[in-house]
């Protein structure tokens, strides 16, 4: 499981991360060989349940499903770890 934002050793002061870090946080997280598992399974999930049924049934639905399921799971990431995390620290 990916664990990019764990402190280890809290008695050690952390810098705050810089804009390019909470980019490259993000990057990390997206493409992260764990995260790409999830999507896979979080898209067999929703295909065997028919949970959208727009997509349809079969190889090709399932492929959409995986597609959907990264491109949302992606832009979570990039807005909560890259852009809204630079925007927050502006704010400051």
């Amino acid at each position: 499981m990916p664990d990019y934002q764990t402190v280890r050793d809290s008695s050690t002061p952390v810098a705050p991360l810089t804009a390019e870090q909470k980019w490259d946080l993000a990057w990390k997280e997206t493409v992260d060989p764990f995260n790409f598992a999830s999507v896979v399974m979080a898209a067999g999930f929703s295909q065997r349940g028919d949970q959208t049924p727009k997509y349809g049934e079969g190889g090709a639905a399932y492929g959409e499903r995986v597609g959907a399921a990264f491109a949302d799971f992606g832009t979570q990431n990039f807005f909560s770890a890259g852009l809204l995390a630079k925007r927050l620290s502006q704010n400051k």
